[in-house]
């Protein structure tokens, strides 16, 4: 993993309510593992869109095969 020297201003109350959440104690951590969070919300949001998207196709594979004047009665 490569690691760059950065400097920014951090909110101190933001940093500490996230420092708790996470169970960390240093600020490098609790950014670190924030950060790693964050990343992997998105590849979850991701899986998860194309897991929809595939039950969206086998459904509506399967609807067209319905026989809609027939199911209502």
């Amino acid at each position: 993993m490569a690691t760059t020297r950065t400097l920014v201003d951090i909110d101190d109350g933001l940093l500490a309510r996230a420092a708790a959440k996470l169970g960390t104690i240093t600020k490098k951590d609790t950014v670190n593992r924030a950060l790693e969070l964050a990343a992997a919300d998105d590849d979850a949001d991701r899986q998860a869109q194309q897991r929809f998207r595939r039950f969206a196709r086998r459904s509506a594979t399967r609807m067209a095969d319905v026989d809609w004047d027939q199911a209502w009665h």
